[in-house]
């Protein structure tokens, strides 16, 4: 349009000129023409914002939706992974209560196994007693001269007529210091003999000799652990028949001490003073204690 009034303009102009119009038609024409293009100039920047407006809209609306689309496949992935996780971690949970009930059974299976071969060691011993105290100790000390010694010590002490045929073997234990008398374990023939010098075994109070269960490295540990870890509870504690029992303060009755009570007793610590001794005689199975008393 503004290209049509410049045309219009210019013959106008043309037309003008070859007649000689006046300069007055001139002005208003120029006027016309100034606010013709003033007016095409103010639409056209209108259009120009409608359609930079339209087209921002537009892309507006399709970024939002772009954004909505990601955002829902996000939320779908996220769902997904979720329920995966979610999964996962039923799976974990059931897994772990598998192991807990594997470890508990393991734990039961060792428990049955440790307690089958601390019997089984036991019952080995079912013959057998420690002494310790009994005196002329010689280095080199042959078993021979070890069982007749013994034999004489409980003919004399205890009453029992014992010839050294009636012990299979008695033997020193440890190395040979002079001026010591080592421990002497001593594994009678027959289990009625040991039992016999059990019941005695009171009669030799005063003599310095004790005689003790032969017990396995666990039992003689537990019961040094009865007798000296918790006083304030513990009245007394004794072996009979490499069965450990224990007495209350307070209680009327003894009582056996169960294997899976050892873990209990083991796990205390010694009483400082003599902890370095007791614990390392009760560790090597010595079993040195005031002789046995039997319920």
């Amino acid at each position: 349009m503004t290209e049509f009034v410049i045309n219009k303009q210019n013959e106008i102009k043309s037309s003008t000129s070859s007649n000689s119009e006046t300069p007055c038609i001139t002005k208003r024409l120029d006027e016309i023409n100034s606010k013709l293009s003033n007016v095409l100039t103010k639409s056209d920047t209108d259009i120009i914002k409608n359609i930079i407006k339209e087209t921002l809209e537009e892309i507006k609306e399709k970024l939002l939706a772009s954004v909505i689309k990601q955002l829902e496949i996000i939320e779908s992935n996220m769902f997904d992974q979720q329920k995966e996780i979610s999964t996962l971690k039923e799976q974990l949970n059931s897994k772990e209560k598998e192991i807990d009930a594997i470890k508990q059974n393991n734990q039961s299976t060792i428990q049955i196994f440790e307690t089958s071969i601390n019997d089984l060691e036991q019952y080995g011993r079912r013959n057998s007693v420690r002494i310790s105290g009994l005196s002329c100790d010689a280095e080199n000390q042959s078993s021979i001269a070890v069982a007749e010694q013994t034999a004489r010590m409980i003919n004399h002490h205890l009453d029992i007529q014992l010839i050294s045929k009636d012990i299979d073997v008695a033997h020193r234990l440890g190395k040979y210091v002079p001026n010591k008398n080592r421990p002497v374990i001593v594994k009678f023939v027959r289990r009625q003999t040991k039992i016999d010098v059990m019941q005695r075994a009171n009669r030799l109070k005063g003599t310095n000799i004790y005689v003790n269960d032969d017990l396995t490295k666990t039992n003689a540990e537990v019961l040094a652990s009865l007798r000296l870890k918790d006083p304030g509870r513990v009245e007394r504690a004794w072996s009979r028949e490499g069965k450990l029992f224990v007495k209350y303060r307070g209680s009327e009755r003894s009582e056996k001490v169960l294997f899976d009570q050892y873990k209990n007793w083991l796990s205390k610590p010694w009483p400082k003073k003599e902890s370095t001794t007791y614990a390392k005689k009760a560790s090597s199975g010595a079993n040195l204690r005031s002789p046995v008393k039997n319920s």
